[in-house]
């Protein structure tokens, strides 16, 4: 946004403020989920009145437990408003913001059905937060026009007394979904608002400072009862073998109905991640629970186990009878190995623009902060090169992270021709962009980024061609340290097993089972359970993976037990099989095999337009490959080239960039060619023309033993 251009009466510049800076958004109606806060609270009403129906009607006792529960709370707020009622603001708008609160309280529940439960909570919440927006604008400085960033900001301080009515649906022994609906009272309802001239570093508005519209109080005509919908999951464990005490991690998820200010387009949506902690009194055992005792029966003839099923160990064999079920137990042995798949990718350090604009573009990936904070670069093993490229200013934030003493320059550029020629201020706000999402995204100190504006770029491509217009509209980002720029290296580690899959032969059972239940158990506890009804089945196959974890040590045993009921509601148990992780575990390298023949292939080197010479940066890269080539390895290079330009000419630049790469190697026997013109990446894009400016380095090892 380009503002009108003031000049002070001293050395500073002043932005002026947008015409709608003292605005009352009050006067401004828009739509809201209510017409009226009366209806909210009836809606309420009715909901809760249906959610407690059933508790009043059940027939027999239920299982009651009550406790307490603690949340982080993620607030997310959805906005589209220009200031608060009465407050004067110059913001052009909000629309988004959020903030990081808790919520405490206590939580009963009670069930009427075997699978559904009602459950109520009441607790305080905080959903308190900030709303930002930064307006770019042009300010004056000592007579010249220069870029500048406003920064407003309103900082909301929000505690909600809250009640929530909940509908729990129990599938599985463990695990619900919550669904219902929350009321709360909004009692502090604060707010602090500020708006700060970030960009240039000097000048200051018309009342000399660097802030303007400080203000701070109540927030004008807000709503206090506040509506909103719930939906929830649940995992429950017990403390204990009585199960009494029970402990739970929740996943709950809210969306605002009720609007925090009359008028205004501004609600509360929130993810909430914590625990709760639940007394069950003299509860039932769960459904499904599996009997620990075996009692030693009368002895009949078992079922032995089908021969070639399962690699058999040479522990003993043992046979017996517990309450009707024949048993055969045999230690079976698993072996684990473990596939470590690594890759090494190419990274641009190039940012483009639209012409005209200083907006990062919708197809670099954009992350909150505190999706930022999860980001790990390894995650990205199994994008693409150019996938990976759209998240090039996430991996520079991350990198600035780790290493919090490196810093980068940001050169922004223009194209130099129309409306950009000689357009400096516009080079400026390209670098400001890319600048301020790595600051408040990455929270990247701004003393860390260094910003250099230019016309066209150190190494521009054709400035006349409409493929190198497009080009010149960039930002790059250079840093004198490694690690910042280096390639892009990802690791996949994946466990296998052999046997994949465990054949379990379960002996005869009487006649008149109802249902039937095979459980895993280790030292931990069990790690599988499958049930079914009527008779069990001959034998089952069960997965080695979905029951052996990644990080199982040697020896670790796991034991099969079989436990059945009958029609008249006996229950019988035994454990019918064993099988351990063998000792003899191996991790392996995946690559490509050709021919019985390890191969590896590297596209590092992204060359500069219309050049065939290796930097520093380049020769660096060189170590990398040198050193995963084998003394006995035959190493190709190709060359290649974008599209521009005349196709025998780019093969012969290709040839170039394939010599440069076999000489940087110093390894003899190099083979090495220029194929021209490539589609191995998109020309349309001008990241894929960057990309296509490379060399293949095909390393293939000695035959495979």
């Amino acid at each position: 946004m380009t503002g009108r251009l003031r000049v002070g009466s001293g050395r500073n510049g002043i932005p002026l403020p947008p015409r709608n800076a003292m605005r009352n958004p009050a006067i401004m109606k828009r739509n809201t989920p209510f017409s009226s806060a009366a209806r909210a609270p009836r809606g309420l009403i009715l909901l809760s009145s249906l959610l407690l129906l059933p508790v009043l009607c059940r027939a027999q006792q239920p299982t009651e437990r009550f406790g307490g529960f603690f949340h982080i709370v993620f607030s997310n707020y959805r906005a589209s408003f220009t200031g608060l009622p009465t407050v004067p603001s110059c913001c052009p708008q909000y629309d988004d913001g959020g903030g990081v609160g808790i919520w405490t309280g206590l939580l009963y529940e009670d069930a009427f059905a075997s699978q559904l439960l009602f459950q109520a909570r009441l607790g305080v919440v905080n959903v308190g937060g900030s709303l930002d927006a930064d307006e770019t604008t042009v300010v004056s400085v000592d007579g010249f026009a220069t870029p500048g960033v406003i920064r407003h900001t309103i900082d909301a301080r929000l505690w909600e007394l809250e009640f929530m009515p909940l509908l729990v649906y129990k599938p599985f022994p463990k695990l619900s979904f919550l669904a219902g609906a929350s009321g709360a009272y909004l009692f502090t309802r604060r707010y602090a608002q500020r708006e700060a001239l970030v960009e240039p570093a000097t000048g200051s508005f018309e009342n000399g400072q660097r802030d303007r519209n400080v203000s701070e109080g109540e927030i004008p005509d807000v709503r206090t009862a506040q509506f909103s919908l719930v939906a929830g999951l649940r995992y429950d464990f017990p403390f204990h073998a009585q199960r009494r005490w029970w402990g739970a991690l929740e996943f709950f998820a809210t969306a605002g109905l009720t609007p925090i200010v009359n008028d205004l387009d501004w609600h509360i949506n929130t993810i909430r991640l914590g625990i709760a902690v639940m007394y069950a009194g003299n509860a039932p055992d769960p459904a499904g629970r599996v009997p620990e005792a075996v009692q030693p029966p009368p002895q009949r003839k078992a079922t032995a186990p089908r021969s070639g099923d399962i690699p058999r160990a040479e522990q003993p064999e043992t046979r017996g009878e517990t309450s009707g079920i024949a048993v055969s137990t045999t230690r079976y042995d698993v072996r684990g190995e473990r596939i470590v798949a690594d890759a090494l990718r190419p990274l641009l350090n190039y940012v483009f623009f639209d012409h005209q604009s200083a907006v990062l573009d919708t197809r670099y990936v954009a992350l909150s902060p505190e999706l930022a904070r999860q980001f790990r670069v390894n995650d990205l093993h199994r994008a693409g090169t150019m996938r990976i490229y759209y998240h090039v200013l996430n991996i520079v934030g991350r990198r600035l992270t780790d290493h919090p003493a490196a810093t980068i320059t940001l050169v922004g550029c223009n194209s130099n021709t129309a409306e950009e020629r000689d357009n400096l201020p516009l080079s400026l706000l390209r670098a400001l962009a890319v600048r301020r999402y790595l600051a408040t995204v990455w929270h990247i100190d701004t003393a860390r980024m260094r910003l250099e504006s230019r016309n066209l770029p150190e190494h521009p491509s054709y400035p006349t061609d409409s493929d190198g217009i497009v080009e010149n509209r960039r930002v790059e980002i250079q840093s004198t340290d490694w690690d910042i720029l280096a390639p892009v290296e990802t690791e996949e580690i994946v466990q296998r097993f052999e046997p994949d899959t465990v054949h379990c032969a379960i002996p005869e059972s009487d006649p008149g089972v109802r249902n039937w239940t095979i459980s895993i158990r280790d030292s931990s506890g069990v790690v599988y359970r499958k049930r079914g009804n009527g008779a069990p089945p001959a034998s089952l196959a069960i997965p080695s993976r979905g029951v052996v974890p990644g990080d199982a040590v040697s020896g670790q045993t796991f034991r099969i037990s079989l436990a059945t009921e009958t029609a008249s509601g006996a229950s019988r148990s035994a454990m019918i099989g064993s099988f351990a992780v063998a000792s003899s575990t191996s991790t392996v390298e995946q690559y490509e095999l050709r021919s019985g023949r390890k191969v590896q292939i590297f596209n590092l080197i992204l060359f500069e337009f219309d050049s065939p010479e290796l930097t520093g940066y380049h020769r660096r890269v060189i170590e990398i490959i040198k050193k995963r080539m084998a003394p006995l390895s035959e190493v190709r290079i190709t060359g290649y080239t974008d599209r521009m330009g005349e196709a025998e000419y780019n093969r012969r630049l290709s040839e170039g960039r394939a010599r440069s790469a076999s000489e940087a190697l110093k390894k003899p026997g190099v083979r090495f060619e220029g194929a021209g013109e490539t589609r191995m990446f998109d020309n349309d894009l001008p990241e894929g023309r960057c990309y296509n400016r490379t060399v293949e380095v095909e390393v293939v090892g000695r035959r495979a033993e």
